[in-house]
């Protein structure tokens, strides 16, 4: 789930991208004429993500791990971004 999350949150244009693509796409069905170069598109995304900590249980992230942890067992992660382009 660590590594899932980190390819997520790291490669933000690669989904931007992707994303266009399938709008595309899907608008092409309706309008053969359409294109993402005469569009603007924008993706506000926020996000809560609970998981369970692999690193973050080691002795050297003690100072990490009792502020972000506090009473549970489970890392809280949270994200609120918006990116777009024309």
């Amino acid at each position: 789930m660590d590594v899932l999350v980190i390819a997520l949150l790291g490669n933000q244009e690669g989904v931007l991208l992707r994303i266009s693509d399938v709008i595309e796409a899907n608008m092409k069905m309706q309008n053969e004429s359409f294109t993402m170069k005469e569009s603007y598109t924008y993706v506000k995304l926020g996000a809560t993500l609970e998981v369970k900590p692999i690193l973050m249980t080691l002795p050297f992230m003690a100072e990490e791990t009792e502020s972000n942890l506090p009473g549970s067992n489970w890392y809280t992660i949270k994200y609120d971004g918006m990116q777009g382009y024309n």
